[in-house]
């Protein structure tokens, strides 16, 4: 994406496409400079905990896999599935407590609910 000499993004099809998804954010110019989720997801208190977890731990492995994915989504459907790749990587290599563990195993059905409809 090109940027103006203040820093904002040129609206193109990407940002229209996002645009019926998200709450735009403006600035002075009129240009989109930032995109958000409209609303949390249902397995956003159960990430924010395992990543609390994860940081108290010290777990960078875990992070590392996992902190990418939640933060570059966009809320698309390759998003979602990045996300959900990325927790059930942890979750297979068994990195984490009997805790953790349940509470990944929530959030992965909860993200594979969303993508499938449920």
């Amino acid at each position: 994406m090109r940027r103006s000499p203040k820093g904002c993004v040129r609206p193109g099809w990407a940002c229209k496409f996002l645009a019926q998804r998200r709450v735009q954010r403006s600035c002075p110019t009129g240009r989109i400079t930032r995109v958000q989720r409209v609303g949390p997801r249902a397995a956003d208190g159960l990430l924010a905990g395992l990543f609390a977890g994860f940081c108290a731990r010290g777990d960078l492995k875990a992070l590392g896999l996992t902190l990418p994915a939640y933060l570059a989504d966009l809320g698309t459907d390759d998003d979602l599935v990045r996300l959900t790749t990325a927790l059930h990587m942890v979750h297979a290599g068994r990195w984490s407590p009997e805790g953790e563990q349940r509470v990944l195993g929530a959030a992965i059905g909860t993200l594979s609910g969303a993508a499938t409809g449920a």
